[in-house]
């Protein structure tokens, strides 16, 4: 089976400069479809998501886990990501597919030392991160996988599928 998965907005109609706020709350209403209206499973367990508030200001009217999703880190601070953000609805259907051939699964030990699968992808370039709080997982983050590290993802793939995992 292989995926169709387009971006919600048009490039044209993504504003890449500054948090909109429009866009994101119409990006938050796909999130609440997809991960609190309609729960699913992956691999047997609960997708759960992080219902905190953020302690950034500007996202405490969402929750943790749709606050990492459309941010990316930066040296300590994490700001908005629209190309990221843009493909918020693209999580369930790679969640709900991770067997095809389209999708690479493997676990990898984080500098925290947690060990958490990794959905990546491929043709698209999107990664999907669960940590697995038993007996259920944790949508920890997505992200447009940057050309630069493709190389080092498809390592620690090739790693797990010769049962090399640190995990």
């Amino acid at each position: 089976m292989i995926l169709t998965l387009i971006p919600h907005f048009n490039d044209d109609d993504l504003i890449t400069t500054e948090v909109n706020h429009d866009q994101i709350g119409k990006l938050f209403e796909i999130f609440r479809r997809d991960f609190i209206d309609d729960p699913f499973l992956v691999r047997g367990k609960n997708v759960k998501i992080n219902m905190q508030v953020p302690k950034v200001k500007e996202y405490e009217c969402y929750c943790e886990t749709f606050y990492h999703i459309i941010t990316r880190k930066y040296g300590r601070d994490r700001l908005y990501d629209c190309h990221r953000a843009n493909r918020i609805h693209w999580i369930k259907p790679i969640l709900t597919s991770q067997d095809t051939k389209n999708i690479l699964r493997f676990k990898w030990k984080d500098e925290d030392n947690f060990c958490k699968d990794h959905f990546w992808c491929q043709p698209k370039q999107f990664m999907v991160v669960l940590k697995e709080i038993s007996p259920e997982y944790l949508i920890v983050t997505s992200f447009c996988v940057d050309k630069s590290d493709e190389g080092m993802y498809y390592e620690r793939y090739k790693s797990f599928k010769a049962g090399e995992s640190q995990c």
